[in-house]
Order: C-alpha cells, then sequence, then structure tokens
C-alpha cells in the first residue's frame, strides 16, 4: 500500500526551504514470517542501504524500540542519506511482527534538497511523518489518533 505525496502547496509545500521539489511518501509491506527479531530486521535494512553506490550516510542510523498503540513491540530505524550528490533523503522504517510471526515494515521518507534541514531526524516534518509510521496496529484495537493529533497541531503552529 505506497501513499506518496509530492508537495502541492496546499497541504505540503511544493518545495523545501531551500527551494528545492519536496517529495514525501509512505508505504505497508507485508512479508512472511520470520526467526529473526524486529532489531536484527532493522540492522540488516540499515547495511543494506550501504550496498547502493548512489547513497551515501549523512549521519548514523538510529534504532530504537518503540511500543506501538496496540501494545506491540517493534523496532523504528531511522537514517539520513545523501542520493546522487543532490538530494537529502530521510527514511523511516517501522518493523514489526503479527501474533503469526509475519513482518510487517511501513516505510517513510522525506526527500529534499542536499542543504535542506527538512530532511534531517530533529526537524518538524520528521515528527510529523514519524507519528504516521508508528501509528501501525496489528491487533484488532484502533489506532490512537493522540500522536498524531499532536503532529499535525505542531506542524500547524509551527513547533
Amino acid at each position: 500500500m505506497p501513499l506518496f505525496r509530492q508537495g502541492d502547496g496546499i497541504d505540503l509545500p511544493m518545495v523545501d526551504e531551500t527551494g528545492d521539489a519536496l517529495q514525501i511518501g509512505i508505504s505497508v509491506e507485508r512479508f512472511p514470517a520470520a526467526k529473526e527479531s524486529t532489531e536484527t530486521i532493522a540492522k540488516e535494512l540499515a547495511k543494506g542501504s550501504t550496498k547502493d553506490p548512489r547513497l551515501q550516510m549523512a549521519g548514523t542510523e538510529a534504532v530504537e524500540s518503540v511500543t506501538l498503540s496496540d501494545q506491540t513491540e517493534a523496532t523504528l530505524l531511522t537514517m539520513e542519506l545523501i542520493k546522487s550528490g543532490s538530494r537529502r533523503s530521510l527514511y523511516m522504517k517501522l518493523i514489526g511482527k503479527d501474533a503469526t510471526g509475519r513482518i510487517w515494515i511501513v516505510s517513510g521518507f522525506i526527500v529534499g534538497g542536499k542543504e535542506s534541514k527538512w530532511p534531517k531526524p530533529n526537524s518538524m516534518l520528521c515528527a510529523w511523518l514519524r507519528a504516521h509510521v508508528v501509528s501501525l496496529t496489528l491487533t484488532s484495537k484502533e489506532v490512537d489518533p493522540k500522536g498524531l493529533e499532536a503532529a499535525y497541531k505542531a506542524r500547524d503552529a509551527g513547533a
């Protein structure tokens, strides 16, 4: 289920603060059951990104444990990369396992100009994207909207 937003100037700016095109997207994928922990999978995904010669790490990846609103334990990987020397990309991958052991990965990204501060882990836009990425639930419980509501309020207030 891919969701992609090119900046439209209505809900998302068309360009970042440097004048370069802004792209934001989220995808949700399901994979067969795996024995590896979600942390191990996250670290392998990070290692795999370094094999693409167009990508250069712009810092170190962050791997953190998170508890989803349905109390499912998951792992969040955040990486900041420079692509082809001209675009800064922030990637988030939330890895979770459902009750049958199947792997679910929610991938989120922000891409802007190389000098942009928006595709960085400490940006307001990153906090907004993170709220969406970690809103996944793997049980029949509903999404807890508090995190999303707070992210939208902070974004709209310019925090």
